[in-house]
């Protein structure tokens, strides 16, 4: 790439462990980075500060902020540690900094900017409404659950989901989070709970037109391990449950693992039954096959109450992906 020719624009869409594992492999290459962030997470922290300050919940911003901006000042690893003991037991550190930065101004995309201008941030976070808002399922028994917490706990709901919607449905969206995906060069969706991360932003009136007016080359990058939420799923699963329940997006590329998980590995994590499986039309040339798994097991962060899968995928080997698309 020539070095007067502008970087290419990246964005992110979702929220959460997925997302910013993708923008901390993309923050090493000469990319323009962008992350519309979903605004209806309901359980732990953030769930707890999201009711007590009527705040937008801080934890998937939190998550991403310190991935794009952890090299920059060395304090931000202390925003991933959470409290054990005492009234804060089970706060991240970072989650209430951003409670306290709410408290001064009720529109949070102006607190996340006031974050990125204290660490002099290269890339942008655009929370993809400026307050809060719920996920809301309806099922077809008529039933209505609201919060992302509560509905991500029926393990049988890729079965019996009529409708999921973001409330309150006039919620204005972040014009911020619109142009940057007009105005992307690639978008990126995935990986992340389909239901929890993945979805609400879509579902926020205008992102789902921005996405498919934009003329940036979208990836979509599939789970490695299923959620209750879509047991069983394969790959194309995936695009179904999209086309369903948020809305029809054609992805020019998507990404998939191919890489067989020891047995050893998957029993010490109780996930034999959990491996998303690879139902794809491999024909398709927008399909690619890698292996995209870390080697490493994570470790939990003590004092969280949110319990994560400790097999992911390798930030390093999708970014590099990510770059040569982008690039070509």
């Amino acid at each position: 790439m020539s070095k007067s020719a502008p970087l290419p624009k990246i964005v992110v869409v979702g929220g959460g462990t997925g997302t910013s594992l993708v923008l901390r492999g993309l923050k090493k290459y000469p990319v323009s980075l962008g992350a519309v962030i979903s605004t209806s997470d309901s359980g732990g922290s953030s769930g707890v500060l999201r009711d007590e300050f009527d705040m937008v919940p801080p934890g998937d911003v939190r998550q991403c902020f310190v991935a794009l901006n952890e090299d920059k000042n060395r304090f931000l690893d202390f925003f991933h540690r959470r409290f054990t003991k005492g009234g804060l037991k089970g706060h991240a550190f970072g989650n209430t900094f951003f409670a306290l930065l709410s408290q001064e101004d009720n529109d949070f995309c102006n607190v996340v900017k006031k974050a990125e201008q204290v660490v002099s941030a290269e890339h942008r976070i655009f929370p993809v409404t400026h307050t809060k808002t719920d996920l809301v399922a309806v099922l077809n028994n008529g039933e209505t659950i609201r919060g992302q917490f509560d509905i991500v706990q029926i393990n049988t709901l890729h079965k019996i989901l009529k409708t999921l919607s973001v409330s309150p449905s006039t919620v204005a969206v972040n014009q911020e989070a619109k142009d940057a995906i007009q105005e992307a060069d690639m978008i990126v969706l995935g990986p992340g709970n389909l239901v929890a991360s993945l979805s609400p932003p879509l579902l926020v009136e205008g992102i789902l037109d921005a996405v498919r007016a934009s003329s940036a080359k979208k990836v979509f990058i599939t789970n490695l391990f299923n959620q209750g939420t879509t047991q069983g799923f394969g790959v194309d699963d995936y695009l179904r449950y999209l086309a369903t329940h948020v809305g029809p997006v054609f992805f020019d590329v998507v990404l998939y693992n191919t890489e067989q998980f020891s047995p050893e590995r998957l029993q010490r994590w109780g996930l034999e039954d959990a491996v998303v499986g690879m139902d794809t039309q491999r024909e398709s040339l927008r399909y690619i096959g890698a292996s995209l798994v870390d080697a490493t097991d994570f470790a939990e962060v003590p004092g969280d109450p949110v319990v994560r899968t400790p097999i992911r995928h390798d930030k390093d080997t999708v970014a590099k992906i990510l770059y040569e698309l982008v690039t070509k």
